[in-house]
Formats: C-alpha cells, structure tokens, sequence
C-alpha cells in the first residue's frame, strides 16, 4: 500500500488495545471516508432489503449468505444495524468486498423495483402471508427481512407485493432472522 502523501500516525499498544474490540488485534487501524453512491446502482438481479434490523451479527450474517447465494446486493434501512460495528464486520467475513451494500429508505427503493416490475417479497408470520414452498425461483426479487422483535414494519410491509414465511414443523415459535433470512435466499438462489 503505497501511503505517500498520506497521514500516518504511529500509536502504541495501550491505544490501539483501546481502539480494538478483540483481544488480538492487529494493531492496524485505518479511518476512512466511504461515500454511498449517488444512484441506485440497479442491475435489478436479486437483493435482500433489511428492514430495521438490529443486531449487527446477524445483519453480516445476512450479507455473508447473500453473497455466498450469489445475489446482487443488501439494502439496509437507515435504521438497521452499522455496517462498520466491528460484529458486522466479522460476520461478513469479507463479503463486503462481493457484492453491494447500500443504506437507503427502503420505501423508496421498492418503488423503484416495482416501476421495474421486480417482485417485492416480506418475510413475516401474518395471515395474508403464504408458505415460501409455494414460491417458485425468479430471475429478479426483493427479499424484505424484519426487525429481530417486530419484524417487518407495517409501512414496509404494506408495500410489498406478496407475504412470505417459513413453515416451522416442531415446536419453535420462530427463527432466528439470519436463519430464516437463509433459507429464504437460498430458496429464490
């Protein structure tokens, strides 16, 4: 890495003990200005909307199994998880580098899949919802995962085009919502 031209502070163990959350750091820090793109960078393929999503764990196991399935992309809600909590990173496990990762309002981007005609997809126990099996693969989606406690926000929920859930057959009330969100993008991979 060539960083001529570039600030360069060199900091002792103590500091950089107190900078990392993990007990053997590399004591390599970096801060760093990430800039979101302008537009939407649509290649309309298949991504996972993450619709307040709290726990910066599962948020990057979500992206790391989106990856791993082969969709395009993750769109967090504003209010979802930090992409840069170090539990985030961790999780993802380089996946960030695969595929894109973009914070926006999701209201705004289900709209622009469905001006696409691109299916909208809300994972969530309600009567309206139907089993996933009855879902056949499509070339293009959007896949909505809730809130870990309150799941899909009911504006949100709203705007999608059809409910889905997980039928569950023994005697767990629900999923954990990187598990479920799992199984439903390798359902539609």
């Amino acid at each position: 890495v060539d960083l001529s031209g570039k600030n360069v502070l060199l900091i002792n163990k103590a500091i950089a003990r107190h900078l990392s959350s993990t007990k053997n750091s590399q004591e390599i820090f970096m801060v760093l200005k990430i800039d979101q793109p302008k537009e939407f960078p649509f290649n309309y393929g298949k991504w996972v909307l993450l619709d307040n999503l709290a726990d910066p764990g599962n948020v990057g196991t979500i992206i790391r199994t989106a990856d791993a399935a082969g969709f395009d992309g993750v769109i967090l809600s504003p209010e979802s998880a930090d992409l840069y909590n170090p539990k985030t990173q961790r999780a993802m496990q380089g996946s960030q580098f695969h595929i894109d990762l973009i914070k926006r309002d999701l209201a705004d981007v289900i709209t622009d899949f469905q001006a696409a005609a691109i299916p909208v997809y809300a994972s969530m126990l309600d009567r309206s919802a139907k089993q996933l099996p009855d879902f056949e693969k499509v070339p293009q989606l959007a896949l909505i995962i809730g809130n870990e406690a309150h799941g899909v926000s009911p504006t949100i929920a709203s705007l999608a085009d059809e409910k889905l859930y997980i039928p569950i057959k023994g005697q767990a009330e629900t999923l954990n919502a990187a598990v479920a969100a799992g199984i439903m993008i390798y359902h539609f991979a």
